[in-house]
């Protein structure tokens, strides 16, 4: 066992597979991004899992370029021995065109479902 490499991560990892950082710092490393978006986009498909969403409720096609894969459950919020696989898992991801992404993640868009879409009143 050892500590995280990232400066100031104070997690442990498992050193028997040779790993210099914990699952949080290798879920965003190399081309395991690239791979979490591959999957989400072959899971869920080329739109906005948005059901509010304004582009597709204006009928505007949306391309794979405009699309942006989120983590369900932040990142931040796995415990440190938490493996790449679990956090990069295409069930914690969610499809959304760029403008819903942004809206989400700046705190307008408080919730995403497939039922519901709950917007923040702060």
């Amino acid at each position: 066992m050892d500590i995280c490499k990232k400066r100031n991560c104070t997690n442990m990892i498992d050193t028997s597979d040779d790993s210099k950082y914990c699952g949080k710092h290798k879920a965003r490393m190399g081309n395991r991004p690239k791979i979490f978006r591959q999957k989400a986009l072959d899971k869920y498909g080329v739109k906005c899992m948005n059901p509010d969403c304004i582009l597709t409720a204006h009928g505007i096609k949306i391309e794979e370029y405009m699309l942006d894969v989120d983590h369900i459950k932040e990142v931040s919020s796995f415990p440190g021995d938490a493996t790449v696989q679990e956090i990069n898992h295409p069930d914690n991801a969610m499809v959304l065109c760029k403008i819903c992404h942004a809206a989400k993640t700046h705190g307008y868009i408080k919730e995403i479902s497939t039922l519901k879409i709950i917007f923040s009143n702060d």
